[in-house]
């Protein structure tokens, strides 16, 4: 609603007269940021440690096909920001799993791929 001009009885018309706009441009911006904000730290990860699931169906799968125990240990923090640094080793752990789900894997090439990309393997 117009302010009404009491000199001349006559609407008065301001460019930005109404504060609702400016309240629902703030209220637009805060809530874009939020959600930026949000998904940014969605994107950082949990931050517990927990290795992501290819890594850990990778590392079981090689613990039971090629029975080696070093793999069914619980995953240490150099290992996992070496994971989360190489999308190299992203590709050919991915790459080792799918041979190992086809079944009778020759452990000793795995572990020698795995090696190549600096995978700490004893």
């Amino acid at each position: 609603m117009a302010d009404t001009n009491v000199s001349t009885n006559q609407p008065d018309e301001r460019i930005g007269g109404g504060g609702s706009n400016k309240v629902g441009l703030v209220v637009g911006v805060l809530a874009i940021g939020s959600l930026i904000g949000f998904l940014y730290y969605r994107s950082l990860g949990t931050g517990t440690g927990e290795a992501p699931s290819a890594l850990a169906g990778f590392r079981a799968a090689m613990a039971t096909e090629c029975k080696l125990d070093q793999f069914a240990k619980p995953v240490d923090a150099q290992l996992l920001a070496l994971y989360d640094g190489s999308s190299r080793m992203q590709g050919v752990i991915a790459e080792q799993a799918g041979i190992l789900k086809r079944g009778q894997p020759d452990c000793d090439r795995i572990v020698k791929v795995l090696k190549s990309v600096s995978y700490p393997v004893e």
